[in-house]
């Protein structure tokens, strides 16, 4: 695989940063230490609440994250090719969006947490079981007529004890989703959750609206309401379960998407063309990386590593 690492932490590059960028990396470093004080906690809420402008800064951090394309128009016309200055910037911003941003995506609250690439099987207090998957963050709130988890972030897969006069109930997104008697998956996206259920039936509410989902059926909700049912392999979707990723003809793009939940920094694809390219392919979770290779070696594409935090994926 060719990489090419260019020394972007400058002083040329240091220089083009205005004050709240350079704020901004400083901030960065001291929330990217091992151990992160209260106090700096509180102080780095009040330095985002101090100007509207910080605010900004951590939009466009959040659109970056998800790709330079949607970087803002005012800085796409300032690049008209990726240059070094440009990556360079950009790469800060990432690199301060994985440090600092971070911060409130964490749940430091949550009763069960992973982070990236990592996999947690949890025993609960009534003998329900949990798996949680990459970036997950739960809390489970046990009551004498209801058991309550709260699925922050991320997947989980819930095996259910039994336990009629107690319903299990996993709160995600704009909505619940109630166990009877079953085995099922949650995952919550950014703007939308997914339901599998692998046994018996689970009930999906949304407001006023209901569902029952059966055993081998997948759908998705969100605060507009809940999606046709649909047949899902779980071998595929729940392949993570087993320490594999399985994709049968996906889009890259897809496939990118769900190895950037695995995986340290971000793989950013550079060519619309080559996002809709089929994908076949299986990955070890226990070398995310690999897969990388597999890919380069089978499509007309290359990864152009930046820095450790940021990998551009472009055609060859």
């Amino acid at each position: 695989m060719t990489e090419r690492r260019p020394s972007w932490f400058d002083t040329e590059l240091e220089e083009s940063l205005d004050p709240v960028a350079r704020e901004a990396i400083s901030w960065f470093n001291r929330l990217r230490a091992d151990r992160v004080s209260e106090k700096d906690q509180r102080a780095f809420a009040a330095w985002l609440q101090r100007s509207p402008a910080h605010t900004q800064a951590f939009q466009e951090i959040e659109d970056l994250w998800r790709g330079l394309s949607k970087l803002p128009e005012a800085r796409r016309r300032r690049r008209k090719a990726v240059t070094r200055r440009t990556v360079g910037k950009g790469v800060m911003a990432l690199m301060l969006a994985g440090g600092g941003w971070g911060i409130y995506r964490m749940h430091p609250l949550a009763d069960y947490r992973t982070g990236v690439g990592e996999r947690l099987a949890v025993q609960l207090p009534d003998g329900s079981r949990v798996d949680l998957a990459t970036s997950t963050a739960l809390s489970v709130e046990y009551e004498p007529r209801v058991r309550r988890i709260t699925l922050h972030a991320g997947e989980a897969f819930f095996e259910v004890a039994p336990s009629p006069d107690r319903p299990f109930v996993v709160e995600a997104g704009a909505g619940s989703v109630t166990a009877l008697g079953t085995a099922f998956a949650v995952a919550d996206a950014d703007d939308r959750v997914l339901v599998i259920v692998t046994q018996h039936a689970v009930s999906i509410d949304v407001g006023v609206r209901r569902m029952r989902l059966e055993a081998g059926m997948q759908s998705a909700f969100d605060s507009a309401g809940i999606g046709a049912p649909t047949a899902v392999d779980e071998a595929v979707a729940l392949a993570w379960r087993e320490g594999r990723l399985v994709f049968i003809n996906a889009r890259l793009d897809r496939v990118l998407e769900a190895l950037n939940r695995w995986r340290q920094g971000q793989l950013v694809i550079m060519n619309n063309a080559l996002a809709a390219h089929p994908v076949t392919l299986i990955v070890n979770l226990e070398d995310v990386d690999g897969a990388l290779h597999q890919l380069e070696d089978a499509l007309p594409l290359a990864f152009t590593s930046v820095t450790p935090y940021l990998t551009l994926v472009h055609g060859r």
